[in-house]
């Protein structure tokens, strides 16, 4: 019987394993994602300013003294990069945002799956426990013999909790 509780403890510790390892993979996407948000907003931020820069006089100028003396050109350059920084690097923050929130979520799936692993091993401990209790009850072993079960069961879990 304690072979038996063995195998099906460890078959629970696979399972508890495997639905981790899902919610590791998840972080992991969640993470390269929010990486990718962060690379698409430092780009349309680079696209922003490489036009911006050209020009060093319109660093001591506000947006409306450069609207009223830039020429037309020059104020297509402008609106282009505003509408970059309107559009493109907030969206990029979102999606960051979002992806952020989504690799917290596999953290706690994680967690959860951890935890759901550990209650699934302690009902399996216990229902094997109810088995060999009625099934020594029923054959009319001694107290003595269980309590030796018991001990021997004991150090299995100590064993499996070290290795572990």
């Amino acid at each position: 019987m304690p072979f038996l509780a063995a195998i099906d403890h460890q078959k629970l510790v696979l399972q508890g394993f495997e639905a981790a390892r899902e919610a590791k993979h998840k972080q992991a996407e969640a993470a390269r994602n929010r990486l990718r948000a962060a690379l698409n907003e430092r780009l349309a931020l680079t696209r922003i300013l490489q036009p911006l820069t050209k020009d060093a006089s319109w660093e001591t100028q506000s947006l409306s003294d450069l609207d009223r003396g830039l020429p037309a050109r020059d104020k297509v350059v402008l609106y282009r990069a505003l509408a970059i920084y309107a559009d493109e690097v907030p969206q990029a923050r979102i999606d960051g945002a979002i992806w952020k929130s989504r690799e917290l979520a596999a953290q706690y799936e994680e967690s959860l799956v951890q935890s759901k692993s550990a209650a699934a091993q302690w009902d399996a401990l216990m229902d094997t426990l109810a088995k060999v209790l009625a099934d020594y009850h029923a054959a009319g072993i001694k107290n003595a013999d269980i309590a030796e079960f018991f001990k021997a069961l004991g150090l299995v879990g100590i064993g499996v909790g070290v290795a572990q």
